[in-house]
């Protein structure tokens, strides 16, 4: 089976500067719980650049969410999304919260979802 968390926090390492975050310094850790034993994933976000790695040392940060890897992993390819597991208790969250909202614009949208402006466009061809 894919380890769909590792190959999404190696994407975000080739991914480079992303402009959408040039705003954005922080820190957010993933401790995602995994057969019992928890992975510690680190995502360093510094004006743009942003860098992810694995530790078995957590290390403080902004803000860290604990959940499964089960739970990440639709998280990552848009199946859920944070605000719907945070009301559900699947995933807990502590510290900054604004940083992982900002951190969900790097995963994937769900395949349902439209962007507004081509439903502005769509209406305005109707008229």
């Amino acid at each position: 089976m894919a380890d769909r968390a590792a190959e999404f926090f190696d994407e975000l390492n080739g991914r480079g500067h992303d402009r959408r975050l040039r705003k954005i310094d922080g820190t957010l850790r993933f401790d995602l719980a995994q057969d019992g034993r928890p992975a510690h994933w680190i995502v360093e976000v510094r004006r743009g650049n942003v860098k992810a790695f694995r530790t078995s040392d957590p290390p403080p940060a902004d803000c860290i969410l604990h959940t499964t890897q089960a739970w990440f992993e639709r998280f990552v390819t848009g199946e859920d999304d944070i605000l719907a597991a945070l009301l559900r208790a699947d995933a807990v969250a502590e510290g900054n919260l604004q940083l992982m909202f900002v951190f969900r614009r790097l995963t994937a949208n769900p395949a349902q979802a439209h962007d507004p402006r081509d439903l502005y466009q769509l209406r305005g061809k109707n008229r």
